[in-house]
């Protein structure tokens, strides 16, 4: 993991949150454009999110508690319902 940084996006002005975006999202997608990483997200993986990063360039999401264990469904179709939102890309 190269390590994250927490922000509390409500409280950012709009212009404040794209400069943010611009480096620290800039950054990740440079390694993984430059040396060929892989960005993964792992931890707090919810619909919002996935929807949010995975049209950023997020190659993967590691799903817990949030969207994978503990529901009714099975395992199948909850992973086929977070193939779906990655593929809205």
């Amino acid at each position: 993991m190269f390590g994250y940084m927490k922000i509390y996006k409500e409280e950012l002005k709009v212009k404040d949150y794209r400069k943010y975006q611009a480096y620290y999202c800039g950054l990740c997608k440079r390694l993984k454009e430059k040396y060929g990483f892989c960005l993964l997200w792992d931890g707090a993986c919810t619909e919002e999110r996935i929807r949010e990063f995975a049209p950023m360039g997020v190659d993967g999401f590691v799903l817990g508690t949030g969207l994978l264990f503990g529901h009714r469904e099975c395992y199948r179709e909850l992973i086929e319902r977070v193939r779906r939102m990655e593929g809205e890309k």
